[in-house]
This record gives structure tokens, C-alpha cells and sequence, in this order.
């Protein structure tokens, strides 16, 4: 090997070693940025995944709470504001007891009409009666009349605020067997309808 040609060799040994060391560093900036970015991705991703399973373990709580309830008080329920979250756990403990889709819709639509006409009426007719008891009692200085017509106007109340309870009570209270029969057949298809069970839902 001529000095011209060893020197010439050992000029590209210094240039190969130079591109090597450009390429190195090169790659090496590729996987910071690559790191970089992936870093987020990750948090990303684990945010999500942390995200999923927290709605999904919420999902599995509310179809445990909703399995035990009874199947008038679920469909109840349908009548009401729910969550989607909600609604969809309801459904699902539906159609595990053998419901169809339509019957499920039917059932909804079926609570939402039933009216309550005579509930309001029936409340305002108790509260008038206690009115005039409680008058009636003040002028003749009976305190038992006024007791008793406070007693069942405070259940009055309840009904004009769609209690199912003080409904129960004041139709037991009026002593009145007829009314008896009318407010109990009444009552007992109303009883799991969410606008009587403000409390319970």
C-alpha cells in the first residue's frame, strides 16, 4: 500500500467513524423524542384504563344494588330520571329475569300513565275535614277534637305530598269502610310508582 493510498484509508476510517458517531446520536435523539412522546401516551393510557375500570366497577355496584330489589320497584324505577349508567343496569337485571325488550318499554309506559287524580283530591278533602274539626274544637273548648284534627291534618299534608304512607293512614283514620275498599284498591296500584316514593327511590 502506497503512504498516498494508507493515508487516504485512514481518512475514510475517520470519516466512517464520524457518520457512525452522527448516526448514534441520531438515534439516540430519535428515542428521547420517541420516549417523549410515548411518555404521555402512557399516562394517557393509564388514565383510560384507571377510567374504564373505575365506570366498570361502578356498573358491576349498581347491578348488584338493582338484583335485589323486586321486579315491580325496578320497572318503577324506569319511570324515574335515571343515569345511563342506571337506566342500563336496570335493563340488564330485566332481560336476566327473562323480560323482552318490549316488555320492559311496555311495563315503563305502563307506570308512567296511571293517574293520580283522586290522590290530591283525597288529601285536600282530609285537610278541609281537619279545618273544620280543629274550628270546631276551639269554639266549643274540646280539646280532644283538636287534637285529634291536628293529628290528621299533619297526615293530610303527606298525602298532598304524595306519601304512600300517609295515604294508608288517613284512608285507615276516616273509619269509613266504603273508602276502605275504594282508596285500598287505589292505593295498592300505585303503591311501587316512583311518584308516591319520592323517599324510597
Amino acid at each position: 500500500m502506497l503512504a498516498g493510498d494508507e493515508d487516504y484509508v485512514m481518512r475514510l476510517a475517520e470519516l466512517a467513524d464520524v457518520n457512525l458517531i452522527e448516526a448514534i446520536k441520531d438515534d439516540s435523539d430519535k428515542r428521547r423524542t420517541v420516549s417523549k412522546f410515548s411518555q404521555p401516551h402512557s399516562i394517557l393510557s393509564a388514565t383510560v384504563g384507571n377510567t374504564m375500570t373505575s365506570k366498570n366497577t361502578m356498573a358491576n355496584n349498581l347491578t348488584a344494588a338493582y338484583a335485589n330489589k323486586k321486579t315491580e320497584k325496578l320497572i318503577a324505577l324506569l319511570s324515574c330520571k335515571l343515569s345511563v349508567g342506571a337506566r342500563s343496569a336496570i335493563e340488564g337485571v330485566l332481560l336476566e329475569r327473562n323480560f323482552t325488550t318490549e316488555q320492559i318499554k311496555a311495563a315503563e309506559r305502563a307506570h308512567s300513565i296511571r293517574g293520580f287524580k283522586w290522590w290530591p283530591l283525597w288529601g285536600g278533602i282530609g285537610l278541609g275535614m281537619s279545618l273544620f274539626w280543629i274550628n270546631y274544637g276551639w269554639d266549643h273548648g274540646q280539646p280532644v277534637f283538636l287534637v285529634l284534627a291536628l293529628f290528621y291534618s299533619v297526615f293530610c299534608v303527606g298525602v298532598l305530598q304524595f306519601n304512600k304512607w300517609c295515604f294508608l293512614i288517613t284512608t285507615v283514620l276516616s273509619l269509613n269502610p266504603l273508602m276502605w275498599i275504594i282508596n285500598g284498591i287505589y292505593l295498592k296500584r300505585r303503591w311501587s310508582h316512583p311518584r308516591c316514593n319520592c323517599g324510597e327511590v
